[in-house]
């Protein structure tokens, strides 16, 4: 079924890269999408984001919200009532 009833893009949405085959798509496609840049003529700053972005979410299994989730005082759980806090 198409997204978003399909039950892949259900758990792609609630694991996210936490899914160990998802991580690895997405590292695949980051890796790719840094390489074409300079070919593709994108300026140093997008390279650089990019490459910033793959290192410190991608190559971890994180996303930007695990941020403010690991922020000190955050009491956030998740939606089975556990801590999302690592």
């Amino acid at each position: 079924r198409p997204a978003p009833h399909n039950p892949l893009y259900e758990d792609a949405a609630r694991v996210g890269l936490a899914d160990p085959e998802l991580r690895e798509v997405a590292v695949t496609c980051f890796t790719a999408a840094l390489d074409a840049l300079p070919r593709l003529g994108a300026a140093a700053e997008v390279t650089d984001a990019v490459g910033l972005f793959l290192e410190r979410y991608v190559l971890l299994g994180r996303c930007p919200a695990d941020d403010l989730l690991d922020m000190p005082g955050n009491t956030d759980r998740g939606p089975y009532g556990k801590e999302t806090r690592s």
